[in-house]
């Protein structure tokens, strides 16, 4: 859909529920998944998915909208519902736990010390690192959405996602030559 197009359905929605249910049917599962990878709990991401068209919907009809991506806007609803919700419950889930499994033990094991070697070089980075990654790898925003959802310019966009890519790097080049682990 061009910008025009998404500009045109997001106008009409302001007083059209069809609109509306055109844009909550095109963008609920990305603001879901979002919401998801987020939390780590199916539920409270059915809540802030359901919070965020929610607010979306009155800001629409009471204000309008003058953005340049609307999924980076419900992104940023979305986000804010869930900082909201942390700040009530005081705590934070940043990967979510239930990885896919091979039948093979040995491979399973393999793949197990990997992926608590990826846990926790990502839980290593910095909240920043972890939100550009997310965004351009994970959900797949394009460098512009991101930028709009960061605050920040398309160049910044790939700095910052070249740093924490490099970060991560690190982290696990870090995590291979722990003691008694060296690779020769």
């Amino acid at each position: 859909m061009s910008t025009s197009d998404e500009q045109s359905l997001v106008e009409n929605a302001r007083y059209d529920p069809r609109a509306f249910a055109e844009l909550y049917d095109r963008y609920v599962k990305p603001v879901f998944w979002f919401a998801l990878r987020r939390t780590g709990d199916r539920t409270q991401a059915e809540d802030v998915t359901s919070a965020t068209f929610e607010k979306a919907l009155r800001h629409l009809r009471q204000y309008g909208w003058k953005g340049s991506s609307y999924l980076a806007w419900l992104y940023r609803i979305a986000y804010q519902q869930i900082v909201q919700h942390h700040r009530h419950n005081h705590r934070y889930v940043s990967l979510l736990s239930d990885w896919p499994t091979e039948t093979d033990v040995e491979q399973q094991a393999q793949s197990s010390l990997q992926r608590q070697a990826i846990v926790q070089a990502w839980q290593n980075l910095s909240k920043n690192d972890q939100e550009v990654i997310s965004l351009r790898l994970f959900d797949r925003l394009s460098s512009t959405e991101a930028a709009e959802f960061l605050g920040c310019s398309i160049e910044n966009v790939y700095v910052r996602l070249y740093r924490a890519l490099e970060h991560l790097r690190h982290q696990l080049e870090a995590l291979e030559e722990l003691p008694g682990e060296k690779n020769s």
